[in-house]
């Protein structure tokens, strides 16, 4: 990315901050950008109502979930790119950004990966969410 291009996004970002502290409400600035470097895929930001705010999305699948988290009544927060998690498969130390933390009413969290169903059934892809899915148990988080 434009060296900038990116000076833009900061710029934006801390705008975004600053209007949402001052109207009170909760601002959450993703792990990593979210800016696809292809042409043919383009950012997305979901006007959350939940968060009074925008949420990045990278892709089609990601937007269409996080419009259906927005409107569900057990979903309290939801935040783009939340965290780093590390894990092992194969014997190697690998680590993963997950599309979304979803924070429910109930107290629970959740860390939701988007993917294609043809891309969810690929045997790399269901040992990577098995593993994740023990590591994430471990801290008492459902991984979806």
């Amino acid at each position: 990315m434009p060296k900038a291009k990116r000076k833009t996004l900061k710029r934006v970002m801390r705008v975004r901050k600053a209007e949402a502290e001052a109207r009170g409400h909760e601002f959450h600035l993703p792990l990593r950008d979210a800016i696809v470097k292809s042409k043919t895929r383009k950012l997305r930001e979901l006007s959350s109502v939940k968060m009074h705010g925008y949420i990045p999305c990278e892709s089609l699948i990601e937007f269409d979930h996080c419009t259906v988290l927005d409107v569900r009544r057990d979903v309290i927060r939801i935040l783009g790119q939340p965290v780093e998690i590390f894990y092992t498969l194969d014997e190697k130390k690998r680590k993963t950004i997950p599309d979304f933390r979803i924070d429910l009413k109930d107290g629970s969290t959740e860390f939701h990966e988007c993917r294609t169903d043809k891309e969810a059934m690929l045997d790399h892809i269901k040992l990577e969410k098995e593993a994740i899915s023990m590591q994430c148990a471990q801290a008492g988080v459902r991984y979806v």
